[in-house]
């Protein structure tokens, strides 16, 4: 794991293979923001035929209230590779404030990738997230998301199987409370 800006100096073909290259932000305003605003963020890379034992912990904080934020998380799992992903985000503060999250998540012929995202932001947060999973053949990717917090929260995930015998499995809880109307669920 390592930063996209150091990752830019070390890995930059990697880089322009694979960054702001899945998510379609053309259709997407809050993807297109998070491209536009790109300055940073984390790449995890897992080389052909790794397994990495233990889960990769990507922590996002926020820390300032009436701020946006724009986190950007590329993953990359190499041919016969395997890991597991854990996206969390938590804060600091229990005022307003945006997070505003794109997750680019590419796995390879033959790899797998188990992704747990956890939400845990504060009850005056807006987060609005996108993630674009690419699966080549064979490949397998399992997501669990758990959603405990923000005043507005929306997750969107996309997957493309680009070869046979890709699949997908989806799991996901969210924590509904603290509403003044009824809420509904489509």
């Amino acid at each position: 794991m390592t930063t996209l800006a150091a990752a830019a100096r070390e890995q930059d073909a990697l880089l322009e293979q694979h960054l702001a290259r899945h998510v379609a932000h053309e259709h997407n305003v809050f993807a297109a923001l998070n491209t536009a605003y790109l300055r940073d963020g984390v790449l995890v890379s897992i080389a052909k035929n790794q397994t990495y034992a233990a889960p990769v912990h990507v922590l996002f904080v926020a820390t300032q209230k009436e701020v946006a934020a724009y986190p950007r998380c590329l993953v990359v799992s190499e041919s016969g590779s395997e890991c597991t992903v854990i996206e969390d985000y938590v804060s600091l503060t229990d005022d307003a404030y945006l997070t505003n999250a794109v997750t680019e998540i590419v796995v390879a012929d033959g790899a797998r990738v188990r992704h747990v995202r956890l939400q845990r932001e504060s009850l005056g947060a807006f987060h609005i997230a996108h993630c674009t999973v690419n699966l080549e053949k064979d490949a397998s990717y399992i997501a669990n998301a758990v959603t405990l917090g923000a005043r507005i929260s929306r997750y969107s995930l996309d997957a493309l199987q680009n070869g046979e015998g890709a699949e997908m499995k989806i799991d996901g809880l969210a924590l509904i409370s603290g509403a003044s109307s009824p809420t509904r669920i489509r």
